[in-house]
């Protein structure tokens, strides 16, 4: 049995608002996600897809992998943010 890897805490900043949650890092990065746009109320505002996850660096984080892959320190700020374009104007050729 190997060890099992603790919950970690991600700070999330969304529209440069800290929102805090315990990830389990069996879960993929996109349910932390998702639980901070539901507590920020972001939720309703855009598809949940629609939001990129990325670090401190400006590094995209793909939001299907598990949250343990990442190696996370506990307090890790990601930035959440709308993907360019989502929820703009459509480029759809006539």
């Amino acid at each position: 049995m190997g060890i099992k890897v603790q919950p970690v805490t991600i700070i999330f900043i969304i529209n440069g608002v800290d929102v805090a949650i315990v990830a389990d890092p069996d879960n993929s990065l996109m349910v932390a996600r998702d639980e901070a746009l539901f507590l920020s109320n972001n939720a309703t505002r855009r598809s949940l897809s629609d939001w990129v996850i990325r670090d401190e660096r400006g590094v995209t984080l793909p939001p299907e992998q598990r949250v343990e892959r990442f190696n996370f320190e506990n307090d890790v700020r990601l930035f959440l943010m709308p993907f360019a374009g989502a929820g703009g104007a459509t480029n759809k050729k006539k």
